[in-house]
């Protein structure tokens, strides 16, 4: 079943107030069924749907068809305007191309903030 469109928002619009009541450095929002990067080849936060970063400057590294906002002081990544299912390709390729670029670079690592 595909989700409508006031469902898509009011997802959306729950992770925004989530952002802005709790703070993470990442959130994110995935579908059952879409997982791009093995979890035996990948550790950390996955990219999904639609992912919250607390470092804004994840917006300069984004390949040019990723969609994103600026979100208090991050960035909000939609790797698609809907939920993508297990055959939606191409958004799958997006999502595995945003992981390329900033799993290198540190922004998908678990961050254990009372780690001395």
């Amino acid at each position: 079943m595909s989700p409508t469109v006031e469902l898509v928002n009011a997802a959306k619009n729950i992770l925004i107030e989530l952002v802005e009541m709790v703070r993470p450095d990442l959130a994110t929002v995935s579908r059952d069924g879409v997982r791009p990067v093995p979890r035996e080849n990948f550790k950390g936060v996955e990219v999904g749907w639609l992912t919250y970063f607390s470092d804004s400057t994840v917006s300069e590294l984004l390949p040019p068809d990723v969609m994103w906002e600026s979100l208090g002081s991050g960035v909000l990544v939609m790797s698609s305007e809907m939920p993508p299912t297990p055959d939606d390709v191409d958004v799958i390729d997006r999502i595995v191309r945003i992981t390329n670029v900033l799993q290198p670079r540190g922004f998908l690592e678990f961050k254990d903030k009372n780690a001395q």
